[in-house]
């Protein structure tokens, strides 16, 4: 394994090249007001998922220095998962109703207790960690992003700015996870298996005290009478289905998110034993972690560079993306191989990191600002039930069955893509045609006014 520095370097080398062109072609211009805003947001998103990536290597690890089993470490993984889909249905609601603001400070509070959790070896108490964790991976991935689309469309910032902001989000947090990874390891080499976990307790609490000292409340559905009863609640979350489902692109767009991310995360649990199973030496997974995250960070500027062709439109790019993904998930099931299987892994990665920002300047283009966290949250289910049956099956799957399952969630997110784009598509079509026919009406009436006035204007032959 002695190639991996160097596939690394070569990858790193790829990354700066791209990073070096994109700076030197920059073509969108923005305001120092703008500028300020971006930078106050990423600061805070890029700490809370810090925070998030900070724990992901050691909380396996974690359990297993505990003295939990295989089985009962799966248990506390589909907990969490659950705790998500089951809480989600709810906390976008809160968001939406009470606050953005609110909800991103109760994720920083929620998901510190569940680092205080870990110091306990006790199972119960760990149970109690992956519902709050569960809890907190709810309201990460809704409400930051929907304070950030309220705020950008307040200050009526353009459009094509808010994709710069995705694209550097997913830029922002593969660097994270790489410096995340280095701290967390030399954390735990100093001073033991909790520390990667008070390491993140510290990051959240700093990234709270941000939001709370900076960030200004915005809100989806507001509470008319001011209460916060579980029926207004309830209310809010069955109009999120409602428009759901009734919105043919939002719909079309919840089930590419749900199964394209679906994919994701069962690759995630996959990856390290079909590398490991194709070679009898044990696989640098720290590198190989770090390779995957550079190319994120390639395929983030490589949506920028879609982005920045004229006539490139993301609903219709994407579609190759997911064609792409779809492949490369399809070759472990073909291909024991270990470098055909770890290049296609990387391509993988890329395709995440175009999905990532594509997929965020849909949401913000398609979902309605009144109910955006709860939406989100309602795309969050579809991916956490597919995630919890596979996970709760995994031993009796075998690596070709897994990933066949991946390259078919794939391809189903593709033919979803497919008909967004054809609706969308459709729909600029009638428009045009409309905004034709009005033209035409207009200028019809014109000419008929110009005539009027010609006939009013001349004299009368018969006088």
């Amino acid at each position: 394994f002695s190639m991996y520095p160097f596939i690394f370097a070569a990858l790193c080398v790829v990354c700066a090249i791209v990073v070096y062109r994109s700076q030197h072609t920059e073509t969108l211009k923005t305001t120092a007001e703008f500028k300020a805003f971006q930078r106050n947001f990423l600061l805070v998103y890029l700490l809370m998922f810090m925070a998030d990536w900070m724990q992901g290597p050691y909380v396996y690890a974690l359990y297993k220095h505990y003295g939990f089993g295989s089985h009962e470490i799966a248990r506390l993984f589909i907990v969490g998962f659950g705790s998500s889909m089951v809480f989600g249905t709810f906390i976008g609601s809160l968001a939406d109703r009470f606050g953005r603001k609110l909800n991103c400070i109760i994720f920083g509070v929620v998901y510190s207790l569940s680092c205080l959790t870990k110091h306990i070896p006790d199972y119960n108490t760990l149970l109690l960690g992956r519902v709050l964790g569960g809890i907190a991976t709810s309201i990460l991935f809704s409400a930051f992003e929907a304070w950030m689309v309220h705020e950008h469309r307040k200050h009526a910032f353009p459009d094509e700015w808010l994709s710069q902001t995705f694209q550097l989000m997913t830029f922002g947090n593969s660097l994270v996870a790489i410096l995340a990874g280095v701290v967390a390891s030399v954390a735990k080499s100093y001073f033991g298996m909790v520390a990667p976990f008070d390491v993140a307790l510290v990051l959240l609490v700093t990234g709270t005290l941000i939001v709370a000292s900076t960030w200004t409340e915005n809100y989806g559905e507001q509470s008319q009478s001011g209460s916060t009863s579980a029926s207004e609640i309830v209310a809010s979350f069955t109009n999120g289905v409602r428009v759901t489902f009734s919105n043919g692109r939002v719909l079309l767009l919840g089930m590419v998110q749900s199964l394209f991310e679906a994919s994701m995360y069962i690759f995630v649990f996959m990856w390290t034993p079909t590398l490991q199973s194709s070679t009898t030496e044990e696989i640098p997974h720290g590198l190989i972690f770090a390779c995957f995250m550079v190319a994120i960070m390639i395929g983030s500027y490589g949506f920028k560079a879609l982005m920045d062709m004229e006539k490139a439109k993301v609903e219709s790019f994407t579609r190759y993306i997911f064609l792409a993904a779809a492949v490369a998930l399809a070759i472990p099931a073909v291909t024991y191989e270990h470098w055909t299987v770890f290049t296609a892994f990387c391509v993988f990665e890329c395709m995440c990191g175009v999905y990532f920002p594509s997929v965020g300047t849909l949401r913000g283009r398609y979902i309605p600002e009144e109910i955006r966290a709860t939406v989100m949250n309602i795309f969050r289910i579809g991916l956490n039930f597919i995630v919890i049956i596979v996970l709760e099956n995994i031993d009796t799957l075998t690596t070709e069955t897994v990933f066949l399952m991946c390259a078919t969630l794939l391809t189903t997110c593709l033919i979803s893509q497919q008909q967004l784009f054809s609706l969308v598509m459709s729909n600029a079509s009638q428009e045009g045609v409309t905004s034709t026919t009005i033209r035409k009406r207009k200028q019809q009436g014109i000419e008929n006014d110009d005539e009027t006035i010609e006939i009013v204007g001349k004299p009368d032959a018969s006088a």
